[in-house]
């Protein structure tokens, strides 16, 4: 499966809440915050919903950029690529208000295994989220103005990679 039919499998699977999963180049020479952060003026998930990149007026509306230390004081580094396997199971799986099926735990494995597997073996994880084995999300940091949002971001020396859901209760 390529990335441009696994990314609209996840869309259509997880049929709940909104999903933002896309992967783009990482600038050469410049930290990936700050890649994330230019990247965040191109695309509307960033620039309209995300609360993290970009700090909003009293109107609501995207205004300006936050700095990349703000950016990484809302994110935690996942150990492992089986620990964001793992995340990023968790919420294919099942929404985040209820805890509700959305798929089976085999098929969301297979989707997020299937996306982590585009990032190299240099790559790093992050979520805002912090998450206990058998337990699922225990806390995280709001990234955009729904009830409930969290996912991964994967970051290579070539790409950074968003797999990242919203859910209401």
């Amino acid at each position: 499966m390529d990335l441009n039919e696994l990314l609209k499998e996840m869309h259509l699977k997880r049929d709940c809440g909104v999903v933002h999963a896309f992967v783009f180049e990482r600038k050469a020479g410049q930290p990936w915050v700050e890649t994330l952060i230019e990247k965040s003026m191109q695309h509307k998930f960033f620039s309209w919903n995300c609360i993290v990149f970009y700090r909003k007026n009293k109107k609501g509306l995207a205004e300006q950029p936050v700095t990349p230390e703000e950016v990484l004081q809302n994110m935690e580094e996942l150990e492992s690529r089986d620990k964001a396997i793992h995340v990023l199971s968790h919420l294919l799986h099942s929404d985040m208000a209820y805890d509700a099926e959305l798929m089976q735990p085999e098929e969301a494995e297979i989707l997020a295994t299937a996306f982590i597997a585009f990032f190299g073996d240099d790559c790093r994880y992050y979520s805002n989220s912090s998450w206990e084995e058998g337990t699922g999300l225990r806390t995280w940091s709001d990234f955009t103005d729904a009830t409930f949002d969290s996912g991964v971001i994967a970051v290579d020396t070539k790409q950074i990679g968003i797999a990242w859901f919203e859910d209401e209760d």
